[in-house]
C-alpha cells in the first residue's frame, strides 16, 4: 500500500475538522474552504499558483456570472412572476409538481443549479402558502428538478464545468479532437436522465415526501362569548360574516344553556352567545379580535373571578413569544397520557391552575366535536388540550411531563398583527375578479379583512364572492412576512406608496425595520404626520401594531402610544443610525426584505436571454467566434494567455 506521507494526513485532518465546522453552523461554508486553503498554502502541501488555479478556471467564473444573472432576475421579481403563472392555481400536488419540473429542468440547464434553487426556495414556499399546500410536497422536487436539469447542458451545474476543465487539461496536448466538450454534447444522456428522474420523483413523492410534521391540530375546539359591544351582536350569521371564515367554521352556538348545532345563515346572533369554533389557535386569535369575542378558558366559562394570566383574550404575553422573559404566559398543545391520574376527571376537578399553573383553552378528542362546557368534559387519554399557562418553565415541570406528552408551543403562531392597505391599481389582474379568484384569500396567515371602494363604500365584511375594483383599498392583517408578501404583489401598491417616493435611500439600500415607541419617547402623542416622520428618520411608516386594537386608517392620522410597535420602509443603516435615539426601545431590522426592482426587470430578462443565446449559439455551431463562445475553457484559456 502506497504511502500518504504527513502531507496526505494533514490534508484529510484539515478536510474532516474543515467537515466538522461547517456540519455545526459555526463558520460559512465560504470562509471554511478559505481557510483550509490557506493552511494547507502556509504549510507548503500545495503552491500558491495551485491555491489559486481555480480562480482562472472557466467554471468558476461561469457559475460566478450565473449567480449574478440569477440575483438580477430574482430581485427584480422577474422569475417569481413567470413562475407563478407557469404553476398557476394546480389542482393537486401531482399536477403542481409535474409544472414545477418542467419549467426548473429547462431553466437549470442554462443557468447554474444552485442559485436557481436558492432563488425558486422563497418563491414555491410562497406559493405554497397561496394555495394552503405543505412546501414540504414541492421542496425536493425542485432541487431534484435542478439537479436532472443540470445534466442536459455543459453550463448546466458547475460539476459539468469542472470536469470540462479537467478533459481539457487531461487531453489537450494527446488527443486534442476529444479535449472538448460541447455545448450539447451530453444533451442525449441528460434527456433520458432527466425524464426517468422526473417520472421517479412524481411516483414515489406520495410515499417518501413528508407533510406537515408539526403535531399541532388544526380542527380543535374553541369557545367564544358574544360581548356586549360585539359587531356580530344582533345579526345574523351571514350578516356578521361568520359563515366564510378562513379555516375557522362555527359548529354551534349555546344560549341560556341550550345548544343549537343547526347553525344556518339565517340564525340570529345575541350577546352573550357562546359560538363553539372548529380549527387553529391562530384563526381563533385572529377572529375572536376582529368581532369582539371572548375568547373562553375552563376558568372564565364558569365566571371566575381570577384574570390574571389565564384571560385568554389577554394572549399578550403569549403572543410576544420568544421576545418574552420566561416568567411571561405561554401557549401550549400538549397530549394526555393514557393511564394519567387525571384521567376519568373533569377539567373542574383536576384543578388546572394550582397543579399545573396553566388553563384550558381546548380540547380535542379523535374526531368528535361536541360542544359543551370546558370545565365538565371528562379528560380521556390521548385528548389534546391547549393550554395557556403561567410561565415558560411550565412545560419542563416533571409533574408536567408525567401527565403529557407531545408538548408542543404555540406561541409562534401568535405573531405581531399589522394592518396594512393596499391600493388596487389597473396593472392589477385581479380587477372584475372575486376575492378567491384573485387568489387573495386562502393565504395562510393572510387576512383580508376590509375594503374601502373609490366610491366611499367600506366594506368590514368581505365574502369570498366580492369583486375586485380598480381602486379599491384592500386592508390586510398579517404579520411582517404577511406584508412584505403583499407588497411583491403586481398591480398592488401600499396606499403610503406617494411617502415612500420621496425616500431619500435608495432602493438598493432599502428593507424593512421594526421599531417600538419608548415609553418617555418625544414622538408619543403625537400623529406621524406631526412627528414629520419620514423628514426626520428618512423612513416611511406602513403599519402600527398596537396591543388589543386593530388600526384601519391612514397611518400618518394615528396617535402614537407607547408601546406600539412600527413597521418601516427605511434603508438598511436605520437600526445603526437611530440606536441611542430616546424615542425607540427597540429597532430589529427585518432581513430579506429589500423592495423588487421591478422596472428593471425587463432589463434583468434581457441580460440573461443573452447571455444563454450565446451559450446555445456556440454549442450549435461547428465553428464560432472566440466572441461568441464566451465561457468554454478554451476561449478562457486563450483570452488568459493574450
Amino acid at each position: 500500500m502506497a504511502e500518504i506521507g504527513w502531507e496526505g494526513g494533514l490534508t484529510i485532518a484539515t478536510l474532516v475538522i474543515g467537515l466538522i465546522v461547517m456540519a455545526g453552523d459555526w463558520v460559512g461554508p465560504d470562509f471554511v474552504f478559505a481557510g483550509m486553503v490557506a493552511f494547507l498554502t502556509a504549510a507548503r502541501v500545495i503552491t500558491v499558483n495551485q491555491s489559486t488555479a481555480g480562480f482562472s478556471s472557466s467554471g468558476l467564473l461561469t457559475v460566478v456570472v450565473l449567480y449574478v444573472v440569477a440575483e438580477g432576475i430574482g430581485q427584480t421579481g422577474g422569475m417569481e412572476k413567470a413562475l407563478n403563472i407557469v404553476l398557476g392555481r394546480s389542482p393537486s400536488i401531482f399536477w403542481a409538481q409535474v409544472r414545477l419540473f418542467i419549467p426548473v429542468m429547462v431553466v437549470s440547464a442554462f443557468l447554474n443549479n444552485t442559485p436557481i434553487v436558492a432563488l425558486l426556495i422563497p418563491i414555491v414556499i410562497a406559493w405554497c402558502r397561496r394555495q394552503g399546500v405543505s412546501p414540504k410536497k414541492l421542496l425536493i422536487p425542485l432541487s431534484y428538478a435542478a439537479v436532472f436539469g443540470g445534466t442536459l447542458t455543459l453550463i448546466g451545474t458547475s460539476t459539468n464545468l469542472v470536469i470540462a476543465a479537467l478533459q481539457e487539461r487531461r487531453y489537450a496536448k494527446t488527443r486534442p479532437n476529444d479535449a472538448n466538450f460541447n455545448f450539447f454534447e451530453i444533451t442525449p444522456f441528460g434527456v433520458a436522465y432527466a425524464i426517468f428522474g422526473m417520472c421517479y420523483t412524481l411516483m414515489a413523492s406520495p410515499f417518501l415526501l413528508p407533510g406537515e410534521d408539526t403535531k399541532r391540530h388544526s380542527d380543535l375546539l374553541f369557545v367564544a362569548k358574544i360581548r356586549l359591544d360585539s359587531p356580530v351582536a344582533n345579526k345574523t350569521v351571514l350578516e356578521a360574516g361568520l359563515r366564510s371564515l378562513e379555516r375557522l367554521f362555527l359548529v354551534a352556538v349555546e344560549r341560556q344553556g341550550h345548544v343549537s348545532h343547526a347553525v344556518g345563515p339565517d340564525f340570529f346572533l345575541e350577546s352573550g352567545d357562546l359560538l363553539y369554533f372548529s380549527g387553529q389557535i391562530k384563526q381563533a386569535k385572529h377572529y375572536s379580535e376582529e368581532f369582539s369575542l371572548e375568547l373562553l378558558t375552563n376558568e372564565t366559562e364558569a365566571g371566575s373571578g381570577e384574570k390574571g394570566f389565564a384571560m385568554a383574550t389577554d394572549l399578550k404575553s403569549a403572543e410576544e413569544g420568544a421576545e418574552q422573559p420566561s416568567h411571561a404566559a405561554q401557549l401550549l398543545q400538549a397530549t394526555v397520557k393514557a393511564g394519567s391520574d387525571i384521567v376519568g376527571k373533569s377539567i373542574r376537578e383536576i384543578g388546572f391552575r394550582g397543579r399545573f399553573h396553566a388553563a384550558v383553552l381546548s380540547v380535542k378528542r379523535g374526531h368528535v366535536k361536541q360542544p359543551g362546557k370546558l370545565g365538565d368534559v371528562i379528560v380521556q387519554g390521548g385528548d389534546v388540550l391547549v393550554l395557556l399557562t403561567e410561565n415558560k418553565t411550565v412545560a419542563d415541570d416533571k409533574e408536567f411531563k408525567r401527565i403529557f406528552k407531545e408538548v408542543e408551543p404555540l406561541d409562534l403562531t401568535l405573531e405581531k398583527e399589522f394592518l396594512s392597505g393596499m391600493r388596487v391599481t389597473s396593472k392589477f389582474s385581479g380587477i372584475g375578479k372575486t376575492i378567491t379568484e384573485a387568489g387573495l384569500r386562502g393565504i395562510e396567515g393572510l387576512y383580508l379583512v376590509g375594503i374601502d371602494r373609490a366610491t366611499g363604500e367600506s366594506l368590514r365584511v368581505v365574502q369570498p364572492d366580492t369583486i375586485i375594483q380598480d381602486g379599491d383599498l384592500l386592508w390586510f392583517s398579517g404579520s411582517i412576512e404577511n406584508v412584505y408578501f403583499v407588497l411583491k404583489i403586481t398591480g398592488l401598491e401600499h396606499h403610503q406608496a406617494s411617502q415612500i417616493g420621496q425616500l431619500k435611500v435608495g432602493i438598493l439600500n432599502r428593507q424593512l425595520v421594526q421599531v417600538s415607541v419608548a415609553y418617555d419617547s418625544p414622538i408619543s402623542g403625537q400623529t406621524v404626520r406631526q412627528a414629520a416622520f419620514r423628514t426626520k428618520y428618512d423612513a416611511v411608516v406602513l403599519a402600527i401594531h398596537r396591543q388589543g386594537q386593530r388600526l384601519a386608517a391612514d397611518v400618518r392620522d394615528i396617535p402614537l402610544q407607547p408601546g406600539d410597535v412600527l413597521l418601516l420602509d427605511t434603508g438598511t443603516s436605520f437600526p445603526k443610525r437611530f440606536k441611542d435615539d430616546r424615542a425607540f426601545s427597540i429597532i430589529k431590522g427585518v432581513s430579506d426584505t429589500s423592495p423588487l426592482k421591478s422596472n428593471k426587470m425587463w432589463i434583468a430578462i434581457g441580460l440573461a436571454t443573452a447571455m444563454i443565446s450565446t451559450q446555445i449559439a456556440s454549442g450549435a455551431a461547428d465553428a464560432v467566434p472566440e466572441y461568441i463562445n464566451l465561457f468554454t475553457p478554451e476561449s478562457s484559456r486563450r483570452g488568459l494567455c493574450s
